[in-house]
C-alpha cells in the first residue's frame, strides 16, 4: 500500500478525504468500455493490502479506454467444450496429477493432506452450479482442519460456488485462478489472466466469477469476468486504480468494486458489464458487503478508520461509522442485523448494529486480522489472522472467541461453503488452501 505522502501526490478522479466534505456520493461518468489489459512483463514485489507490508510505488496514469475485449468463445458464439470421452479425461487427470495422500491423526480426528501437481490450463466440462435449496448445518464452535490443497503462488481471494462444488482461488503471483473440485479436494483447472488477480466474487447463480486485478507496475485496474462453465475469461471491465474485494448484490444485478487508490466505488451493471456510477468514499476502500435485501452496502475504508454506508437505490453515501484501526474487511450476518469488521492494526473485530449503524462490541482476535466471514447459520464468524497464522472463531451470540485454529502461513481470505460444512482459507505465504470442517457431518 502507498504511504500517505504518496497518496497525496496521486491524481484522483474526485474529491477525497476531509476536503471532499459533502461531496461524498455518486459521481456520474460515461460508462467505461470493455478493454484488454496488457500482460505485465513480470511480477513486481508483493504489495500488501495494508500498512506494514512491502509496497511498490505505482504510476498515476488515468484510466485508458479501449475496444471491447472477450476471449474463450467460438466464432458462432458458443464456448469450446472439452473433447474426448469421460473415461479418457479421467485417465488423463490421473496420469498428470501427482497426488500424495497421507492419513494422520490429530486430536482424535483424521486429517487428509493433498499436495497435488497443478494441471495445465484446460477447458473444464463443469456444466455450472446446480441451484437448489441448501440444507444448512449447525456450525461448530471449534472447527477442525481436514486437509491442505496446493494451489498457485501467492493465493489471495477465494469464493465458493452456490452449489458448493467449486472453489475459485486468485493466485496473485502466477496471474491465474485455480479451480478446486470440492469432492476431490484438488485443483482441476487453471485459468490464466492478463494481470495479477486479487479477489474473487461470484454471481448468485454461480455462472460468472468476477476477479479484480491490477499490475504491480502501475496503471489502471480491471475486473476479469470468467465463465465458470468453461473457466475462460469472457470480458475485461476497466475500473479504478487498485481494485480490492468486490461484491455482487444479492439480486445479482450489480457489482460494486472498491478501488483502493482511486478512493471510490465503481458500480457495474452485470448484464452489460459497464460501469454506470462512481461513488466517492473516504480513503481507502478495501471491502464491500451487502445486507440481504441489497438495500445497503457497507464499505471498509482502510486508511480512514471508518465504515461507509451506501444506499444502493440512490448510490449515495448516507453514513460513516468509526471503527478500530485500519478496517480491512467486512461481512454482514445472514439475517442482516450485524456487520463484522476486521480492524487490521488493532487486533480486533468491530461489531456493528445495522439498525443503528453503531459499534456495539469490540472483540480481541489474533495479529493483523485480514478477512472475516459469517457461517450460513449465523452462529459463528471466522477471522483470518494474517500475522498469527491462525483462524479465530467468534460466537456471534455473545461475541466471545470460541477457538483459535492454526492454519498455513499468512492466511488471507476465508470462504465458507453455502451449506456451512466447510471453510476454505487461502494461505498466501504457503501457496496452499486449508480446508476446515466447520459443521457436523462435514
Amino acid at each position: 500500500m502507498r504511504s500517505r505522502e504518496d497518496t497525496d501526490q496521486t491524481q484522483h478522479r474526485g474529491p477525497t478525504g476531509a476536503d471532499a466534505g459533502e461531496q461524498f456520493g455518486p459521481v456520474l461518468r460515461r460508462p467505461r468500455q470493455l478493454m484488454a489489459l496488457p500482460r505485465p512483463g513480470g511480477n513486481g514485489p508483493h504489495r500488501g493490502g495494508h500498512r506494514g507490508q512491502p509496497t511498490r510505488r505505482r504510476g498515476t496514469h488515468e484510466l485508458e479506454r479501449g475496444r471491447p475485449h472477450s476471449r474463450g468463445e467460438r466464432g458462432d458464439g458458443r464456448f469450446l467444450q472439452a473433447r474426448g470421452p469421460v473415461g479418457k479425461r479421467r485417465r488423463l487427470v490421473i496420469g498428470t496429477l501427482l497426488v500424495t495422500v497421507v492419513v494422520t491423526t490429530f486430536g482424535g480426528a483424521g486429517i487428509w493432506h493433498v499436495i497435488a501437481g497443478r494441471q495445465k490450463p484446460r477447458t473444464a466440462a463443469y456444466p455450472g452450479p446446480r441451484l437448489s435449496t441448501v440444507t444448512l448445518s449447525a456450525s461448530l464452535p471449534v472447527p477442525v482442519v481436514r486437509g491442505i490443497i496446493r494451489v498457485g503462488t501467492g493465493p489471495r481471494g477465494a469464493a465458493v460456488s452456490p452449489d458448493g462444488h467449486r472453489v475459485y482461488i486468485a493466485d496473485n503471483a502466477d496471474n491465474t485462478v485455480s479451480v478446486i473440485d470440492t469432492a476431490m479436494n484438488r485443483v482441476i483447472a487453471t485459468t490464466p489472466l492478463p494481470a495479477p488477480p486479487q479477489y474473487v466474487a461470484l454471481a448468485p447463480n454461480g455462472r460468472r466469477a468476477y476477479v479484480t486485478s491490477y499490475n504491480d507496475a502501475g496503471g489502471p485496474g480491471a475486473v476479469q469476468v470468467m465463465n465458470t462453465a468453461t473457466n475462460t475469461v469472457v470480458a475485461t471491465i476497466p475500473v479504478g486504480r487498485n481494485p480490492y474485494a468486490a461484491a455482487v448484490t444479492p439480486d445479482g444485478q450489480r457489482l460494486y468494486v472498491p478501488n483502493h487508490d482511486s478512493q471510490d466505488l465503481d458500480v457495474i451493471n452485470t448484464r452489460t458489464n459497464a460501469v454506470t456510477t462512481i461513488i466517492v468514499v473516504p480513503p481507502n476502500p478495501h471491502w464491500v458487503a451487502f445486507t440481504p435485501d441489497s438495500r445497503r452496502a457497507y464499505v471498509a475504508d482502510h486508511e480512514s478508520n471508518l465504515v461507509s454506508v451506501v444506499d444502493t437505490a440512490s448510490n449515495t453515501l448516507i453514513a460513516k461509522i468509526p471503527v478500530g484501526r485500519s478496517p480491512h474487511s467486512i461481512a454482514v450476518s445472514p439475517n442482516g442485523r450485524e456487520a463484522f469488521v476486521t480492524d487490521y492494526d488493532a487486533k480486533s473485530v468491530s461489531v456493528i448494529d445495522t439498525s443503528s449503524d453503531a459499534v456495539t462490541a469490540t472483540i480481541a482476535v489474533g495479529a493483523n486480522p485480514q478477512c472475516v466471514a459469517v457461517a450460513p447459520d449465523g452462529r459463528h464468524a471466522y477471522v483470518t489472522n494474517n500475522g498469527s497464522d491462525s483462524l479465530s472463531v467468534i460466537d456471534t451470540a455473545n461475541d466471545h472467541v470460541t477457538a483459535t485454529v492454526p492454519v498455513g502461513h499468512g492466511p488471507w481470505v476465508v470462504a465458507v461453503a453455502p451449506d456451512g460444512r466447510h471453510a476454505y482459507v487461502t494461505n498466501n505465504g504457503s501457496d496452499t488452501v486449508s480446508v476446515l470442517q466447520t459443521a457436523s457431518g462435514g
